[in-house]
């Protein structure tokens, strides 16, 4: 395996001069087969990366011996720290889940949500929160795995990969913009009127 220190640091973010959001691997199906490592870096933003692009499936496994019986590196772990995106066939950034009930339908406008323990929490907290709203529906398979684009999208340096999604009572953490949320003016009663308050989704790993 490949290793040093701050390695990940490193490829999460694009070298000068290579940035392009979609990468430079580009297709409907992408099969690799490496021996111990597949690195990766990052092309794209923190929000919008970069690496491997497809619009189908994604696959990376070792290689097989001559007869096909065998798998290499044998049992050990294969080291893969890469970034890419699906898309849809209009170039739209997809999501995909398993585990729901066939034929579960996700239409337009659907939020779901993701929570996740904080660094340090106790096990089961889900004191981290995130939601997003699906704008390309799908139908799950028979086998409970679906595939659908939403907004905004997921940001993986963020949401992490065992995050847990859920459709029941999808939530957020927010945080109000002081700057551009306005007090109205107090009347008879103390009633507030004209008030605004804008807020954002609060992300932290």
């Amino acid at each position: 395996a490949v290793d040093f220190t701050g390695r990940n640091e490193v490829l999460a973010t694009s070298a000068d001069g290579s940035d392009d959001p979609l990468g430079y691997l580009r297709a409907g199906d992408v099969s690799l087969n490496i021996g111990s490592s597949l690195l990766v870096r990052n092309t794209g933003t923190t929000a919008e990366p970069g690496g491997i692009t497809v619009s189908g499936q994604l696959s990376i496994a070792g290689f097989l011996d001559e007869d096909g019986s065998a798998q290499f590196p044998g049992q050990d772990p294969i080291d893969v720290f890469a970034y890419g995106r699906q898309v849809d066939a209009d170039g739209n950034a997809a999501i995909g889940l398993t585990g729901l009930p066939a034929n579960l339908a996700l239409a337009a406008g659907d939020y779901i949500g993701w929570k996740w323990d904080a660094a340090g929490s106790a096990a089961g907290s889900y004191d981290r929160r995130t939601m997003a709203r699906v704008v390309v529906p799908g139908v799950a398979s028979a086998g409970g795995g679906i595939t659908v684009t939403v907004e905004p999208p997921l940001d993986p340096l963020v949401v992490p990969a065992g995050a847990i999604a859920h459709l029941d009572k999808p939530a957020c953490l927010m945080r109000q913009i002081p700057d551009r949320s306005r007090i109205g003016s107090t009347g008879a009663g103390r009633a507030l009127s004209g008030a605004t308050m804008i807020a954002g989704q609060d992300l932290r790993p």
